[in-house]
């Protein structure tokens, strides 16, 4: 399944109704290691197929407050329920495996 690049708020309050397991990775692009994050998000996207969705937004659209970057949210039932700071793949996995 693609990672959906979520631009407005709108968009983004719209995949928060969505009963799946939402992975939620804030970049910047000026960020380099946002960059080097971006194919294995992509990757993990095509890994998990339907049950999880995968969406990204750059920080300045300002969705969630982050102090690190990238930063990963898992989101369910409307409510962020974990983050990752940084790039950790092993920890991800973990994550998607324990909320989804």
């Amino acid at each position: 399944m693609p990672v959906y690049n979520v631009n407005t708020l709108e968009e983004f309050q719209a995949l928060l109704n969505l009963p799946n397991l939402l992975v939620f990775k804030v970049y910047a692009n000026w960020c380099g290691p946002c960059q080097a994050y971006k194919p294995q998000f992509e990757q993990l996207s095509n890994q998990y197929g339907d049950n999880v969705i995968f969406i990204d937004s750059d920080v300045s659209n300002n969705f969630v407050n982050v102090t690190s970057l990238p930063s990963t949210l898992f989101i369910k039932n409307n409510q962020i329920v974990d983050k990752i700071y940084g790039i950790d793949l092993p920890l991800l996995k973990q994550k998607i495996a324990q909320y989804s």
